[in-house]
């Protein structure tokens, strides 16, 4: 792989005879426009016609140039959103609220009798609360005396 060896560096690789030709002997690339390669899709009448219509009618009128900017923008968010998000919201849609709310109306419908509903008798528990609260306040008195 001598040919990736710069010549700054390593000018004993530069032949001897390059170094001794003839200017007019050496090609040298025409600096100018070449010639515009054209694929099949370019050579069509429709989309020569697009660009020609872009160039005269869009590029040189500033309202359509902007419009077609903020359009292409818009038009780009919406794309990068759909694919970015929607794939989010795709892959995490057992997370979502509306799942868990479709679950818990399937769990109604499915639910079990409560059977067991006499082993925790709320109505005890709320009495029980009640007696110790009206002790502890006859208790309070006492104290600010």
């Amino acid at each position: 792989m001598p040919h990736l060896i710069s010549n700054l560096v390593e000018k004993a690789y530069t032949p001897s005879i390059a170094r001794i030709a003839p200017k007019h002997l050496v090609r040298k690339p025409q600096l100018g426009r070449q010639p515009q390669k054209i694929t099949n899709i370019g050579n069509t009448a429709l989309y020569r016609g697009f660009w020609r219509f872009t160039r005269r009618w869009i590029c040189h009128n500033h309202k359509f140039w902007y419009s077609y900017v903020v359009l292409c923008a818009i038009g780009m968010y919406q794309v990068y959103y759909a694919v970015i998000v929607g794939h989010y919201v795709r892959k995490n849609y057992h997370r979502s609220m509306e799942y868990a709310i479709l679950r818990e109306q399937e769990w109604e419908k499915i639910k079990p009798a409560d059977d067991d509903d006499d082993l925790f008798d709320d109505d005890d528990e709320e009495d029980d609360e009640e007696e110790g609260a009206a002790g502890d306040e006859g208790a309070d008195d006492d104290d600010d005396e």
